[in-house]
């Protein structure tokens, strides 16, 4: 494998061999003397020592925090492990968690917040969310770095020093040390948990002082809920036998440890469970040392192991011989509000199915993302099942929903990997026949499997799999608003929207995550994992549900989950149909999703589900409520796991058969057997809608739903409307479908307007409704028919807009200009940019402005960053439609090309699509 500095988007490899020879370009993610493998705390203070000592650092950690030895494991007393002065000084400042109801003496987010400030400080570039697979080996055999993998694919650290840091010590395996020799066939384990009683079946140790946690009361009920628990935090220690040292083995002690250690009591539980493995007797092979103690020694080793490496070491060739470590029927990628319902409907009919996931518990946004309480949703099929039986599992909702899908899936016999990723796919053909995956020790290989459920939300194995998807676009900077959760003890609800995030960028995670990490104040316990995001890159597969089809309730024949909700956008929309009417707010609307939604159009052997469904991101809004997604789940595993048992292609399943155990399961009302696709709409009903338009409107979605029919009864019924209102009415419409018919009237209505409405600024949560207003609507619309005289009432209009104005009206200004194209409206767009205040919104790492309100608890909901985003994202479409017009002094270039540097990616990689000339 050539290491350049090129783009690697997917590693395909060849079926049929016990393994697999992967040859691709993978990209330079960093240089430095020394690379620090790890997210331990020692992993940490090594870095510092080494950098403090002159060497240049980098540090990469698998999970998303570091400190997974001491708050991933709740080490959280003085003493438990080995920390200089100054750092235990710092974890265990009681200022530093004064609001939080802890056990021991700190808390995670406390030991989370002080590790990234000890790199921040010292000027380390890090990376979580990012594994180490290998090391990188020269001409000569010696180590000249490593491989890392994360949801970016594969890259590598070039480094003249590795230091491993992990607790596992996997680097330092695979660049030669030996381990000590296993004693007996078994392994002691420790798992850590807080709550009111004892795990019955194991030995436990208590630490510290019991303490009374209230039950937060929103969310989710518990059938006996108390009021609060009075808790520990235990220590449960056991042996297993163990076989081997392999991934997979451990990943099943993992699940042996949960099984042994949960209780209906159980407040928190630590992410990660300790195995004693055996340990190397030599520290250093090399250029590779596995870091001992507290690290401090290590790092200063390792500074001066650089310096006596006098050359930087050459690039090298890496071959990455992958094995195959598993077959399976199903394997669901992603064990989260889908995935885990796909994994438990698979392995009930007896397929044999392994699921992974990232993260370490089930779930997904309403166990670990803290959103625990339905929305909207059908609280129908499977999750009429799993509610109940939840409801009466114990005591804190998120606890016992995570433990209940797990324990489920495990009595169905699937077989379960936390703390792993999918980053990459096998194909025979258009077949897809198995994922590769790297396992929570950084070790990768390939799953065979006969069908994959892609619950990853983000479509990432269609993406890999070559798959058209679609997500951020250059026309324009469009996306629902996510959020980074702080956690409560005894909590399961708590719902943030703070920002934009783009889950197939481990960097976008990264800093997302850790900038929302420094906010939050000393209330907290802890941050979730799961970064809530509500649009991600979508499916564009065999059907495509569009927002017509929501609006138009649209039946198909092959309908396999019905959900409901009432456009809750999180953010604007961009469908003709919403620049005009309102998303319904008042009631919500049941929306029809056939099978063929989870369906790419090429490869076979997969089905994509939740976020990452084949629609429209408008739709997105209807499809997107957790009772359904699990739906979604359920309908997706059972149907992947009949294709194989009847030993057909996935898309080729008997949908009748599916239909019909859905129906049984009260998935889908028994109707559906009898629908059959209600489009396209017949001519007269087209006709009808058309005629009815001026009546506020009535019939939109039907003359949307088929524009090309639409649009020749549209240009009649405006020549021939004798009505001022009915003719601005076909107009419009026109207009926004980019056609000139009805431009001289979209003209003299502009052409009266001599003052902006009320506009719309920013809104991510509770945002219900237009996000544009008439003004803005007739712009948008009077730029799209290309007619060069909009350029007056556009220009005229943008003149009269300062910096305390709503962002609606400034990105109708940028959309019509952008539709127009013409120079002379360059000097208008930069004169606006100019105005004090408007520009220099753009941001630098290691910058980590502010959120407002993250730094003090509320029990409302956090949409706490809607002005951050009025503004970027105003100063933002201005740029692009100032560049597209020809740019003035420089000024779109400039900056665009600050955005494009933003360590917020989706600012950045949509000021890049526009400066590479994508789009318009």
């Amino acid at each position: 494998m050539k290491l350049t500095s090129s783009i690697v988007l997917a590693l395909p490899v060849f079926a049929g061999l016990s393994s697999a020879l992967v040859a691709s370009e993978i990209p330079t993610q960093a240089e430095a003397d020394v690379v620090v493998v790890g997210g331990t705390v020692r992993a940490v203070v090594a870095a510092v020592e080494a950098r403090k000592s002159g060497a240049e650092v980098r540090l990469v950690a698998p999970r998303p925090y570091l400190g997974d030895d001491l708050a991933g494991r709740l080490l959280l007393e003085r003493g438990a492990i080995a920390l200089p002065g100054d750092l235990a000084r710092t974890i265990y400042d009681p200022s530093g968690y004064a609001g939080a109801v802890t056990f021991g003496d700190t808390t995670p987010l406390r030991v989370k917040k002080t590790l990234d400030e000890q790199l921040l400080s010292n000027g380390i570039w890090f990376r979580t969310w990012t594994f180490a697979s290998d090391v990188l080996r020269g001409a000569d055999g010696s180590v000249v770095g490593v491989v890392t993998s994360s949801k970016d694919g594969l890259s590598f650290i070039r480094a003249k020093v590795v230091v491993d840091a992990t607790d596992g010590g996997w680097i330092a395996s695979r660049a030669g040390l030996e381990r000590e020799k296993p004693k007996g066939g078994e392994l002691r384990v420790a798992r850590r948990l807080i709550a009111g009683e004892n795990p019955p079946q194991v030995t436990v140790r208590t630490i510290g002082a019991e303490k009374s946690v209230p039950v937060d009361t929103r969310g989710e009920k518990q059938i006996n809920q108390p009021a609060a628990i009075v808790a520990r935090l235990l220590e449960a220690e056991f042996t297993v036998p163990a076989k081997d040292l392999s991934a997979r083995t451990l990943a099943e002690i993992e699940q042996k440890a949960r099984d042994l250690t949960w209780v209906p009591s159980q407040i928190e539980a630590a992410d990660n469970v300790r195995i004693d493995l055996p340990g190397f007797p030599e520290a250093r092979k090399g250029f590779v040392l596995f870091a001992r103690g507290d690290g401090v020694a290590t790092g200063r080793e390792a500074a001066a192991l650089a310096r006596s490496r006098k050359t930087f070491p050459a690039s090298a060739d890496y071959r990455e011989e992958l094995p195959t470590i598993a077959s399976c029927d199903v394997f669901v990628v992603g064990a989260g509000t889908g995935g885990a319902p796909a994994a438990i409907a698979a392995a009930r009919t007896g397929a044999k199915v392994i699921v992974s996931d990232y993260l370490w518990r089930m779930g997904g946004v309403m166990t670990e993302g803290v959103i625990g309480s339905y929305c909207f949703g059908l609280k129908v099929g499977f999750t009429a099942e799993a509610d109940p039986a939840v409801a009466r599992f114990g005591s804190i909702y998120s606890q016992c929903k995570a433990e209940w899908l797990r324990r489920e899936a495990r009595k169905a016999g699937a077989e379960i990997w936390f703390g792993s990723l999918v980053n990459g796919v096998v194909r025979e053909g258009e077949a897809l026949s198995g994922v590769i995956v790297t396992m929570a020790d950084g070790s990768r290989g390939i799953v065979r499997a006969k069908a994959v459920v892609d619950a990853t939300g983000n479509a990432d194995v269609a993406a890999l799999a070559g798959e058209e998807t679609e997500f951020l676009n250059a026309d324009e900077l469009s996306v629902q608003g996510a959020g980074s959760t702080p956690r409560i003890l005894g909590a399961s609800y708590q719902n943030t929207d703070s920002g934009f995030v783009d889950d197939g960028d481990a960097t976008d995670l990264f800093y997302f995550s850790l900038r929302a990490r420094s906010c939050f104040g000393s209330y907290a316990w802890d941050q979730s994992q799961v970064v809530n995001t509500r649009e991600r890159r979508r499916l564009h597969g065999v059907a495509y549900i569009t927002a017509q089809d929501v609006m138009n309730n649209r039946t198909y024949p092959d309908v396999v989950v019905q959900t409901r909700s009432n456009f809750d956008t999180h953010g604007q929309t961009v469908s003709e149909q919403f620049f005009i009417q309102a998303p319904h707010a008042s009631e919500p609307i049941t929306v029809n999703v056939p099978y063929r939604a989870f369906l790419p159009r090429r490869v076979d052997g997969l089905l994509v589900i939740g976020l990452g469904m084949s629609a429209h991101r408008d739709a997105m809004p209807i499809l997107r409520m957790q009772a359904d997604v699990q739906n979604q789940g359920y309908a997706a595993g059972f149907a992947a796991a009949t294709a194989v048992r009847d030993g057909v292609r996935v898309r080729d399943v008997d949908i009748r058969k599916v239909q019909h155990h859905l129906v049984e399961k009260g998935v889908v009302p028994a109707k559906v057997l009898d629908w059959k696709d209600s489009f396209p709409l017949a001519d007269d009903v087209v006709a009808g809608a058309v005629r009815t338009l001026p009546d506020h409107y009535k019939g939109l979605s039907q003359v949307l739903a088929d524009p090309a029919r639409a649009l020749p009864l549209l240009r009649d019924a405006h020549a021939a409307a004798a009505d001022a209102d009915a003719k601005l009415v076909y107009a419009h419409v026109l207009g926004l479908c980019g056609d000139a018919a009805g431009a001289e009237t979209l003209l003299a209505h502009l052409a009266k307007t001599k003052a902006w409405d009320k506009g719309w600024n920013f809104k991510g949560m509770d945002q219900f409704g237009r996000s544009v207003s008439w003004v803005d609507s007739y712009m948008i619309a009077l730029g799209r028919t290309g007619d060069r005289r909009a350029l007056e009432p556009v220009l005229r209009l943008a003149r009269l807009l300062e910096p305390k104005d709503a962002y609606s009206h400034f990105r109708a200004v940028a959309l019509a200009a952008e539709s127009l194209g013409d120079p002379s409206a360059a000097e208008t767009l930069a004169g606006l940019l100019a105005k004090p205040g408007i520009g220099g919104r753009s941001i630098a790492f290691p910058d980590l402005p502010r959120i407002p309100k993250y730094d003090v608890y509320s029990r409302r909901n956090l949409g706490v960053a809607d002005k951050e985003r009025s503004d970027c994202l105003r100063e933002l479409c201005l740029a692009r439609a100032l560049y597209r017009c020809g740019d003035f002094n420089g000024v779109g270039r400039r900056t665009l090309e600050a955005y494009a540097a933003d360590p917020r990616r989706m600012y950045a990689k949509h000021a890049k699509m526009v400066l590479d000339g994508n789009g318009k």
